[in-house]
């Protein structure tokens, strides 16, 4: 965690993970997805050609921005906040959120440097988990995911794309 706004900043390295990001998600988006080797037959992606679930800061808007679903999560600061130092200190009272914040904050401002990931961009719908448990935030996903599904199957465009 304390790393990885170093790594995420560093633009070389976010060129190469996109190509690799992408490589990856064409592979499980193709329905016939085989090795490369002739002779071999069997499907080599992880979800048989169905597609893939990518997150990121940037997955929305430059490395995936034509994905059937464009979901941006987010929650309050307090709710990261808290979530975080629950995670990291196994605690979210107060002294174990002030723990935290330098971390969280400096990441955030850190990687608002080489990405806008706070705001959605056109089509990307929004699902603001601030006051949502992790089932519910789950459930909330997976709403959106099947109305946008639902809606292109119909023969419209949905509102997630």
């Amino acid at each position: 965690s304390t790393a990885v706004s170093a790594v995420a900043t560093n633009l070389a390295v976010r060129a190469e993970l996109r190509r690799l990001q992408r490589v990856i998600i064409a592979a499980e988006s193709s329905p016939a997805s085989t090795s490369s080797t002739p002779s071999e037959s069997a499907d080599t992606s992880f979800s048989g050609g169905r597609g893939i679930v990518a997150e990121g800061r940037d997955i929305t808007t430059v490395v995936a921005p034509d994905a059937d679903v464009r979901i941006l999560l987010t929650a309050s600061e307090e709710a990261r906040l808290a979530r975080r130092s629950l995670e990291v200190h196994g605690a979210a009272d107060a002294a174990a959120v002030e723990a935290t914040k330098d971390q969280v904050l400096r990441r955030d401002r850190d990687d608002s440097t080489v990405s806008q990931f706070h705001v959605a961009a056109d089509g990307v719908v929004t699902v603001d988990s601030s006051d949502l448990d992790f089932e519910q935030t789950v459930q909330a996903v997976r709403d959106v995911v099947e109305h946008a599904t639902a809606t292109t199957a119909a023969g419209g465009e949905g509102t997630a794309r």
